[in-house]
């Protein structure tokens, strides 16, 4: 597959086995409008929600399949797609990602995860011509609000090409056994993303590109579902 290197070597196996960690889902739509852009200091209630958005990261052997899916069937309309596999590879390469491996994810690590996306936050994301400097500004121990929605928007546009009842969606455990409670899970992670990165009225270029993803994604899910199960390759979904 080209550009197959980009999410590692490993050989893709998606089991049962593959997802035992499976948080149980509580709709973070709601908890998104205690999180109203202001300049408040950085404080638990947003460390809170950076750690219920962190524990919805699927395992690592999913999201190699599901962003494998994306590079190959599915049509990008907001990020260049070699950036969000770039920022994929370095989640699940950095420091803090034996946190998101273990069978029961622990909390404390998480908070402390979401602490440093916090604190980055705080900073303004510079603009490089170089795409080498612009993902180290971004990824490892700079990685992002932004850098993970633009992670779990690819997850949700992929989750949406499956067909409905593709094998893939056997190996999931509760609502995400169902494509479109996947996909609205995921979904609601973007938006949630796009509340921690809007600190100090920050903008910059992807946290743009996250608001047109968003929106494209929200335009899916509220449009026709008869037309999201078809394969990928025949409906050209556009998100």
């Amino acid at each position: 597959m080209e550009n197959r290197e980009n999410l590692g070597n490993d050989e893709i196996q998606i089991s049962v086995d593959s997802d035992l960690h499976v948080p149980s889902y509580e709709s973070l739509q709601s908890q998104t409008f205690l999180m109203l852009a202001g300049k408040q200091h950085c404080g638990s209630p947003r460390v809170a929600l950076g750690t219920k958005v962190l524990n919805a990261m699927p395992d690592e052997h999913t999201c190699k399949f599901l962003l494998e899916w994306y590079f190959e069937k599915c049509h990008e309309s907001s990020y260049p797609k070699h950036s969000v596999l770039a920022l994929a590879n370095s989640f699940w390469s950095s420091s803090f990602a034996p946190a998101f491996n273990r069978e029961t994810r622990n909390t404390d690590e998480l908070e402390q995860v979401s602490t440093m996306l916090c604190k980055n936050a705080e900073r303004a994301l510079q603009e490089f011509e170089d795409f080498d400097d612009w993902l180290a500004s971004c990824s490892g121990t700079n990685f992002r609000w932004e850098s993970l929605g633009a992670v779990y928007g690819a997850l949700t546009t992929s989750i949406l090409s499956l067909p409905e009842r593709d094998a893939f969606f056997a190996t999931q455990r509760g609502d995400r056994r169902n494509r479109r409670d996947f996909a609205v899970e995921m979904k609601d992670c973007v938006q949630a993303c796009i509340t921690l990165s809007n600190y100090m009225d920050l903008i910059n270029v992807p946290m743009v590109a996250l608001l047109v993803k968003n929106l494209v994604l929200q335009t899916v899910l509220s449009g026709d579902a008869s037309e999201l199960s078809l394969p990928a390759k025949e409906t050209r979904l556009t998100c």
